[in-house]
């Protein structure tokens, strides 16, 4: 089927309602025609749109493929002692590890400083304070024994007091 456009372009317009051309004044037959190109245009229009939200739809799982991926190598870098980030474990695998020392306990000073507990109490002091952070009932106070005195450590608080006397001092756990 072709088209006389240049018989489209002479006819008479028609006017709008203030009276300005609004556009040619197509015949019927002309109108059915023009309705099926119409038809035809939408349709590409949406074979289009179907094939860019498709292409949208595969790019995004490429990319939650790829955070997946990411996700996997940093815990196995975190596995690895890599600190979670990818890469590291390798930087790190050369290195020699600093050994770990143990958290030091220790009570506040008046003079605003702060003294640890003797060395043999701190295991008992990080024993108790472990059954404290598990939940154990009871478990919120230990008793140390130091010389004649006893001295009694809230975890709850975080404080220790003199059996007998009214002084409570801050305790604290420094890693």
């Amino acid at each position: 089927m072709t088209y006389d456009y240049a018989a489209y372009l002479d006819l008479p317009t028609v006017r709008g309602s203030k009276g300005g051309p609004v556009g040619p004044q197509v015949p019927a037959h002309l109108l059915a025609d023009f309705s099926e190109d119409a038809h035809q245009c939408e349709a590409i229009h949406l074979a289009r749109q179907v094939c860019s939200e498709h292409t949208q739809w595969l790019e995004s799982l490429e990319r939650q493929e790829q955070d997946r991926r990411g996700r996997q190598e940093a815990v196995r870098a975190a596995k690895a002692g890599g600190g979670g980030y990818p890469g590291a474990g390798a930087a790190r695998a050369g290195a020699v590890a600093a050994p770990r020392r143990p958290p030091v306990w220790e009570f506040s000073l008046s003079s605003g400083g702060w003294e640890a507990f003797k060395p043999e109490h701190q295991p008992q002091l990080e024993g108790a304070h472990a059954r404290f952070l598990g939940g154990s009932k009871g478990d919120t106070e230990t008793a140390i024994k130091h010389g004649a005195h006893t001295i009694v450590v809230n975890f709850a608080s975080m404080t220790q007091q003199v059996r007998g006397s009214d002084r409570k001092r801050n305790v604290r756990r420094r890693e």
